[in-house]
């Protein structure tokens, strides 16, 4: 009995020493995220940016069946935003790529699928439910936390949620610098 006291002791006094440090993590992540959110505000909430565009036949892989539209937001010549948005048979999905310093921040991922039509043979185009959000937050380059909502593709344990999504914006990045290298050659 006087074993399993002191055992039992011993792991209540672990755990309350263990329990401020847990906090203290906590909340430096916490101020790591809230300077995250701040940024991104105030990002979504400037005007004074210049969009470029890239649209289907400029995008590889071939296009999906409801085609796709990158939008790139530029301040001062560096990238600050991108939406990608994609139209398939099932759904539509959409990504917001945030920058600071040309390093990736944030993302916000978003998935709209088809229900089932009344005859559950087809899908019902004239509606579309959520059915994932993710929302990613990105720190010297690599993913520092992330919370999602519904099943996606990063439910795969194999798959690197961090690395995908910088490979994804960096080929953004690329596809909208061409167009405007292109734009301003149109302009000479």
């Amino acid at each position: 009995m006087i074993l399993l006291y002191r055992y039992i002791s011993s792991c209540l006094l672990t755990v309350l020493f263990l329990q401020p440090l847990q906090a203290q993590v906590s909340h430096a992540q916490a101020k790591v995220i809230a300077a995250i959110r701040r940024e991104v505000g105030r990002i979504s909430r400037d005007t004074a940016v210049i969009r470029v565009t890239v649209s289907n036949e400029e995008v590889t892989p071939p296009v999906t069946e409801g085609g796709v539209k990158i939008t790139g937001f530029y301040k001062k010549n560096k990238i600050v935003k991108i939406n990608r948005w994609t139209g398939m048979y099932h759904g539509n999905e959409s990504f917001d790529y945030y920058f600071k310093d040309n390093q990736l921040i944030y993302v916000h991922e978003l998935y709209w699928a088809f229900p089932p039509d009344s005859t559950g043979k087809g899908l019902n185009y004239r509606r579309a439910d959520r059915a994932f959000e993710g929302m990613y937050y990105f720190q010297a380059g690599k993913i520092y936390d992330y919370i999602t909502t519904g099943h996606n593709r990063f439910e795969n344990d194999e798959l690197d949620p961090g690395l995908i999504l910088l490979e994804e914006a960096g080929e953004c990045v690329r596809l909208l610098e061409k167009k405007q290298q292109q734009n301003r050659a149109v302009q000479k």
